[in-house]
This record gives C-alpha cells, sequence and structure tokens, in this order.
C-alpha cells in the first residue's frame, strides 16, 4: 500500500510540494524526503506549487538515483528577460550583466524544468508530477544524509534547473550553460572537448572552486554524465 499523497510546506517560504509516493517507499525513505525538501524551503521563498513523485528501484551500479521531469521551451531572449524581471539580490544583477549578449544556442533555445519556469512566469500551474525522482534500491541506503544528498541532487536538477546540455546533450540548452567559465574567466560551451578545466561562476569575474563535469571527450564521445554535476568533490549533493 503506498503512503498517502501530501502537501509538505515550511513557515515562510511560498514553495509548496505535493508529493505523490509508489508503494516502494517506506516511512523512512518519506522522512528523508521530507528532510531535503524543508531544506529546500528553508533557502527558497518562491511562491510556487510543485508536484513531486518518489520510487525506490534498482537502478544498476553506475547511479545513486534519478529522475525525470517536465521541461518548458524558451527563446535565449525570452529567458533573459524572465530572468532580469525577477532580480533581486546582488548575485542575480552581476550574473545578468555578466550573460553573453547574444543567443549562445544560435537559435535553438533553452529548455527549463517546468517548475523552474513557472517561477520565473513561463508556465501556469498544474496538478500534475513535475519531478519524479527514483533512489537506487540496490545500493543499501541508510536513508539518513545518504538519502537526503542524493533526493537533493535530482531535486536540484529537475525542480530548480541545476541541468546542462551546452546544445550537445540536447538540441535545446539548460540554465546552467551560462554560468560555466575556464579559470581565466571566459566562457566554454565545448563540455570538455577541448580538454579544458570549467568552473561555474556568477559572471567571469566572480568564479567559485567549483569544477564542471566536462563530459565529452576530445573525440567528441559523451560518457553519460551529467554536464552540471560539480567533479572531483566529496560530501557534497551536487558531486557526483
Amino acid at each position: 500500500m503506498s503512503l498517502a499523497t501530501e502537501a509538505v510546506t515550511l513557515p515562510g517560504s511560498g514553495l509548496v510540494f505535493i508529493n505523490y509516493y509508489q508503494p516502494s517507499v517506506t516511512p523512512e525513505y518519506r522522512a528523508a524526503i521530507l528532510t531535503a525538501e524543508n531544506f529546500l524551503q528553508s533557502h527558497f521563498t518562491n511562491s510556487v506549487t510543485v508536484g513531486m513523485g518518489f520510487d525506490l528501484q534498482p537502478l544498476g551500479s553506475s547511479f545513486s538515483a534519478q529522475n525525470s521531469f517536465s521541461s518548458t521551451p524558451v527563446s535565449f531572449s525570452t529567458f533573459v528577460s524572465a530572468l532580469s524581471s525577477h532580480a533581486a539580490t546582488g548575485d542575480d544583477f552581476l550574473s545578468l550583466a555578466g550573460l553573453p549578449t547574444s543567443d549562445p544556442s544560435h537559435g535553438a533555445g533553452f529548455s527549463i524544468p517546468t517548475s523552474e519556469a513557472r517561477i520565473l512566469g513561463l508556465g501556469s500551474q498544474s496538478n500534475s508530477i513535475d519531478d519524479n525522482v527514483t533512489l537506487n534500491s540496490s545500493l543499501g541506503f541508510t536513508f539518513g544524509q545518504d538519502a537526503v544528498g542524493a533526493i537533493l541532487h535530482e531535486m536540484s536538477e529537475g525542480v530548480f534547473g541545476r541541468i546542462s546540455s551546452l546544445g550537445l546533450a540536447e538540441p535545446r540548452w539548460n540554465p546552467m550553460d551560462l554560468f560555466r567559465f575556464d579559470a581565466s574567466g571566459q566562457r566554454d560551451f565545448t563540455g570538455g572537448s577541448d580538454g579544458v578545466t570549467t568552473f561555474f561562476g556568477v559572471d567571469g569575474q566572480h568564479l567559485s572552486t567549483r569544477q564542471f563535469h566536462n563530459s565529452i571527450s576530445a573525440a567528441g564521445v559523451s560518457d553519460g554524465f551529467d554536464l552540471a554535476d560539480w567533479d572531483h568533490i566529496r560530501g557534497d549533493s551536487f558531486g557526483p
């Protein structure tokens, strides 16, 4: 029997999750989900309702979890305009000032997770599931921080747009493509085929130490792992 569908709220946050549980979700798994969602709610105050589905299934040995989510296609100019109209912090304004002056996708456009699009005024509210998260039942989760980290990893992709394609993994580009720089602050859209290490930055002058995964080899072959994940790091939900 499945756990009952429920709405998860946190005082002070307008972010609401509607959780739908498959029969595989135990009370321990649910507790990890609520911990992850409350953490996200404590950092995001936007008023939006997100439909979430959760499951536990064998996924092989290469992945702790996976997610599938709905997306909204938009043009580069539409995306930038929406970001501009919602800017509120110093980092927001720095990032906007540092965006490319021309469309790096060359007309292919951007694919934005539907929940993020909704926050930016680019999508309407629906009662459907926006993001489905599945943990790997083969890994023996304790449903402590191991599961919480994996859930945060997946939800940050399918709800908040922590995804990247550079037009290589799919025709359209993704939000994190706009914040990928080499060590000198120059944008690098090759995904690794040039052999250059890339970092997340608010703009070219404000780089973090977080190194993006370069999934594309010099021969142009993808290793199948996510371009927007951090490389060479442990103890971080956005790492491998």
